[in-house]
């Protein structure tokens, strides 16, 4: 007979104090199934049940044996929804992502393993935690090619394509191509990425001023696109700017640009090349003016 799932809240929490008590893929398909059955209404239990079950996961599962058995992809696929469903906490789920990657150093199972979590996050329209760990995962030289799913955690580097623009405009959406940007006299974008309210970009448009001629006389398009939600206060900030390509999407950093563009922080700054390549990303003024007159 199935058990009810606080019956099997109750066995997972204190199966995973003890591990003598259960073998390790028992508990792992306890937990699939305990997840599978969650409810959506994050009751203090079910808080309870997923940070002991992600630190579990993380800690505690053999992930080498793991790997092969039918079970690999459904205790992800668990991990993540939990994670992003029930505890959402950023810190966590970089800390559990960390004790995982340290333990799979094998890159075809590394591989497969960032593969599912780019997989299941892009299922549940999780892109802002795709774009949180892809510098985690670049980082860990473990992928040999960046194909198939795993071209999201490669979204705004330099050496790729810089997506398409997305202007929103009353209720209509205009789209910039990213070929097109440095058209006719131009010969590069530099793309500002910012938010009104933040200190580090008022510093920078504190300082940018300075350099517009010189950008100009080095023939580069500027372009800035806000992650302001207020309309006012984009538009006050905007009139400031001696420049006239100016853009907000008003969803705040989880704007469609601000998502294609893996945007974690403000401010970012892409310098993008006449055919539409990204040459440079960076939070500098300096490296971007550095860059420029090369």
């Amino acid at each position: 007979m199935k058990k009810s799932i606080t019956v099997l809240f109750l066995t997972i929490l204190f199966g995973i104090s003890n591990a003598q008590k259960i073998d390790q893929k028992e508990k792992i398909s306890q937990i699939i199934q305990t997840t599978k059955n969650i409810s959506s209404g994050n009751p203090a239990s079910e808080k309870e049940y997923a940070k002991s079950t992600v630190k579990y996961i993380a800690e505690e599962i053999d992930w080498q044996t793991l790997y092969g058995t039918e079970q690999w992809s459904d205790i992800i696929s668990s991990w993540v929804y939990l994670n992003t469903s029930i505890v959402m906490d950023f810190y966590v789920f970089k800390n559990d992502f960390k004790t995982i990657s340290n333990k799979i150093t094998d890159s075809i199972q590394y591989t497969d393993f960032v593969g599912k979590m780019a997989y299941f996050l892009t299922k549940q329209n999780k892109k802002d935690y795709i774009n949180f760990f892809a510098p985690l995962v670049r980082a860990s030289g473990k992928i040999e090619k960046y194909d198939g799913i795993l071209a999201v955690y490669i979204k705004g580097t330099p050496g790729t394509y810089a997506p398409d623009l997305i202007i929103k405009e009353q209720d209509k959406n205009t789209i910039l191509k990213s070929r097109e940007l440095a058209a006719g006299n131009y010969t590069q974008t530099l793309l500002i990425f910012y938010a009104s309210d933040c200190a580090h970009c008022q510093l920078l448009f504190q300082n940018l001023p300075d350099h517009l001629e010189n950008i100009k006389t080095k023939g580069v398009r500027l372009i800035s696109l806000s992650a302001d939600r207020n309309e006012k206060e984009f538009k006050d900030k905007a009139k400031t700017f001696l420049w006239k390509d100016v853009f907000c999407d008003y969803e705040g950093i989880k704007g469609t640009n601000f998502q294609n563009y893996a945007i974690i922080g403000t401010p970012t700054m892409f310098i993008v090349d006449h055919d539409g390549k990204i040459i440079l990303r960076t939070s500098s003024l300096e490296e971007v003016l550095k860059q420029i007159n090369k």
